[in-house]
């Protein structure tokens, strides 16, 4: 079943194609792929993430300490935000954690929790906010002027867990100095969109559909180990 919401239908209109991705209708590209991908090598992109899952874990802290340890290569502090095996983790209290992820990637995750010996204290689920990519050299700047509260990046190099208050409340995954995730609820997407939008402005910001952000990704991690963020 695919799904439009009334992001993607307003990006539908300025997009030159559309198509699906996770079972959501997403942009494609605005116009030239290459020319998007140059934009976000040199500049910032926005990109509709809808094709994201955003789950919430919730368990007893020993528990969500194991789970991210053992996930993560080394647990992960309240307010960090990292990233393995497709998925981006971000630890928003001592029992409760965001998962964003590719929807095909849900249910070996769903998998692995029911695995842990804590499972039946585990409680996950997925829930409704929407994801918006910022990527390019000039997302850290341009979350600075969002007043994105907190530093991009933990002592460690993990990357953080931030907030504004860009069209409401917005959670931001921090993930590194050239890419975040702005998590919305449906509601506030398109003004979260737009704000984000004019606040780039001054960086270079423009449009950026799936294409061009898989081929950037593709470029930063050759490896394929963050594919699908």
């Amino acid at each position: 079943m695919t799904e439009c919401s009334a992001l993607s239908g307003r990006l539908g209109r300025s997009a030159e194609s559309i198509g699906l991705r996770g079972g959501r209708l997403v942009p494609l590209r605005y116009g030239s792929a290459a020319g998007e991908l140059a934009l976000c090598v040199r500049a910032v992109g926005l990109v509709d993430r809808e094709d994201l899952r955003v789950l919430s874990v919730t368990t007893h802290p020993n528990g969500l300490d194991r789970l991210t340890a053992a996930i993560l290569n080394g647990r992960l502090a309240i307010g960090e935000a990292a990233t393995a095996e497709r998925s981006h983790w971000g630890r928003l209290a001592p029992d409760r954690a965001l998962v964003v992820l590719p929807s095909v990637a849900v249910p070996a995750l769903c998998e692995r929790l029911l695995r842990q010996p804590w499972a039946l204290e585990a409680s996950v689920e997925e829930t409704a906010l929407q994801a918006i990519g910022v990527i390019g050299p000039e997302t850290a700047g341009l979350l600075a002027d969002l007043g994105a509260d907190g530093a991009a990046f933990a002592t460690n190099g993990r990357g953080r867990i931030a907030t504004s208050s860009v069209a409401g409340a917005v959670a931001w995954m921090l993930l590194d100095d050239s890419s975040a995730l702005a998590l919305v609820e449906p509601e506030d997407a398109v003004g979260a969109w737009t704000a984000i939008s004019a606040a780039g402005r001054r960086f270079g910001l423009g449009y950026v559909g799936a294409e061009a952000a898989e081929r950037f990704d593709a470029i930063r991690c050759p490896t394929g180990d963050r594919v699908g963020h």
